[in-house]
């Protein structure tokens, strides 16, 4: 019995580091600008979103489309299709990638009144991801 209380510290030390694992550190998520634009040239944007370093395994994330003067469908689209459902956008960082990427594409020349934008705004994310800065991103027509 005496070993055991010799030993009883170094036993207590043991557990104690055991059981403070730290949690993973957060990885902050951003679009690459906080504004763009499309102007008559432009036929197609490619949207960014990059992690301050890479995905620890298959990551969804989850974006919110609000449109301002335009409707989707008839003078816009995103591409790949799949990913927008009701002004939603489900995308994926896959595992050990830092960056994932959706496309706009105007569709021909729409009458505009100059007022007309798209804002992308990071909705939600999985532990270990937060929200970093741009969070959102807001596409112009011009």
């Amino acid at each position: 019995m005496k070993h055991f209380f010799r030993f009883f510290p170094l036993i207590l030390i043991v557990i104690s580091i055991g059981a403070c694992e730290e949690d993973a550190a957060p990885n902050a998520l951003q679009f690459t600008s906080s504004q763009t634009s499309f102007t008559a040239e432009t036929e197609a944007l490619t949207i960014t979103l990059t992690l301050e370093r890479p995905a620890d395994e298959n990551t969804p994330i989850t974006l919110e489309m609000q449109v301002q003067g335009l409707t989707h469908g008839n003078q816009f689209t995103v591409d790949p299709e799949s990913v927008e459902v009701n002004g939603t956008l489900f995308l994926a960082f896959p595992k050990g990638e830092q960056e994932t990427s959706f496309h706009i594409r105007k569709l021909g020349n729409p009458p505009l009144n100059g007022d007309e934008t798209i804002t992308f705004e990071i909705a939600s994310v999985p532990d270990p991801l937060v929200a970093g800065q741009p969070s959102t991103l807001e596409i112009q027509f011009e």
